[in-house]
């Protein structure tokens, strides 16, 4: 396993959890995190052809991971930036606390996207040999 690329590919997760503190996130969200889970599979792709799977659950699990532990070691920062959130985490069940959910949560997630992005690295390791462009990176 080539941990200093999962490590790099990683950090993101740390940007996008500072990003979404102060609220700047907020409506295209998601579209960072598609851009940023393509823009992985195709260096996993490149950089470890052979094993991209668990290179890249491992790196869900780590944007999943640090992603969390972001925004719940400053919550009270991410609910006074992120109003649809708050209210989400209003209609949350008493007995469960908010920012427990989101240590949850985030590595769940994160394995799923983590997993998501394998499938793509699947799909795509049989397509890319056939689209010219990506040739001529080899």
């Amino acid at each position: 396993m080539n941990w200093p690329v999962i490590i790099i590919l990683s950090f993101p997760a740390l940007i996008m959890g500072l990003l979404s503190l102060r609220g700047m996130t907020q409506g295209i969200e998601v579209y960072l995190w598609v851009l940023l889970a393509l823009f992985s599979v195709l260096v996993i792709l490149r950089n470890q052809p052979d094993h991209p799977f668990i290179h890249l659950v491992m790196i869900g699990v780590f944007w999943g991971l640090i992603n969390s532990i972001t925004q719940s070691t400053n919550f009270d920062m991410y609910l006074a930036n992120n109003a649809r959130a708050a209210l989400s985490f209003s209609k949350l069940p008493s007995g469960l606390n908010p920012r427990f959910f989101v240590l949850i949560v985030g590595p769940v997630s994160g394995l799923g996207i983590g997993t998501g992005m394998a499938v793509l690295a699947f799909i795509l390791k049989k397509i890319l040999p056939y689209i010219p462009i990506f040739q001529a990176l080899k």
